[in-house]
């Protein structure tokens, strides 16, 4: 498990990574980062297929006259908004305050960093937040690693009780003949960590997965803690290529280096299988997803430009 002083440090070089990309952005020189946004927001799959996924699972995924991303909705009515020019999500949780995230993307479309600083102020008490999450891919296009930093501090009115709580989330994912094989998430607040590692399997008759779809058999190494980070991201092809197969089964191995909130679970590892099959629509684009027993649709539109470029 990484070090405190090893994480502190790793908090500041994303600091310095999103400053590079901010600076990035505002070149008025050509570069990865300064694409056209309705080039960047149209997926692989739409431009291969003309087609928009309408929804997948919980999520619902709405589209302007552009067929751009409008907004995402989950089934608890929490929603992810769109915006380009500049470039924008604003994450509405219900029943809280909106958080709006500037976001960057590369020559493909696909998110590299999205960002938030948010602060709130009652009569007697004061609370910021700063979230920064980077993200990078391999030369497949496939998701190769996201870093995730949260600082969350507070203090009363008098300014004489602070409190600061850092949170490092990191996920690396190993692939093999652009299939997923592996992935590891690590996760540290305090005292408080664990670790996660996922293992695919493919059987002899693994489904090849046409337009490298993101699928919800792939969903967990995507659970990050930080509520503004959503596995719907991959579906509509923010977050790079799905694999060429689609796996069978994964094994995850979930271990506790140092206990969790004092929970008593210091040094215990808990091992869970899981299992996969899917179906498929005529035109080979994915109709579902079962991940042990429960089946996951996927539903589709015409994009309104319908002819892909």
């Amino acid at each position: 498990m990484k070090k405190k002083n090893y994480l502190n440090a790793l908090g500041i070089a994303l600091t310095v990574m999103l400053c590079c990309i901010v600076a990035a952005c505002d070149d008025d020189n050509e570069n990865e980062f300064n694409v056209s946004p309705s080039k960047a927001s149209v997926s692989a799959f739409s431009k291969a297929t003309g087609m928009l996924i309408s929804s997948c699972g919980d999520y619902r995924f709405h589209y302007n006259e552009q067929s751009l991303t409008d907004y995402i909705e989950d089934k608890q009515a929490n929603r992810w908004y769109f915006g380009y020019e500049p470039n924008l999500i604003v994450y509405s949780e219900k029943g809280s305050r909106t958080k709006s995230c500037s976001v960057t993307y590369d020559k493909n479309g696909f998110l590299t960093s999205i960002s938030m600083s948010d602060s709130t102020h009652t009569y007697d008490h004061k609370a910021s937040i700063r979230y920064i999450a980077v993200i990078s891919y391999n030369d497949g296009g496939h998701l190769k690693a996201i870093s995730v930093s949260t600082v969350s501090s507070g203090s009363d009115y008098t300014g004489s009780q602070e409190t600061e709580t850092r949170t490092m989330e990191e996920l690396w994912l190993t692939w093999r003949s652009d299939n997923l094989d592996q992935a590891t998430y690590e996760y540290q607040c305090g005292e408080d960590s664990w670790i996660k590692s996922f293992v695919f399997t493919y059987n002899d008759s693994a489904s090849t997965n046409t337009y490298c779809q993101w699928v919800p058999s792939l969903d967990e190494i995507l659970d990050l803690d930080a509520s503004l980070f959503t596995e719907a991201f991959a579906y509509i092809g923010l977050l790079g290529q799905g694999p060429n197969k689609l796996p069978s089964a994964c094994e995850v191995i979930q271990t506790w280096p140092n206990g969790r909130n004092g929970s008593g679970l210091n040094g215990e590892t808990i091992i869970t299988d899981h299992t996969f099959s899917y179906g498929f629509n005529s035109d080979g684009t994915v109709a579902y997803t079962v991940v042990d027993g429960t089946r996951k649709a996927f539903t589709y539109e015409k994009m309104n430009n319908a002819k892909a470029k």
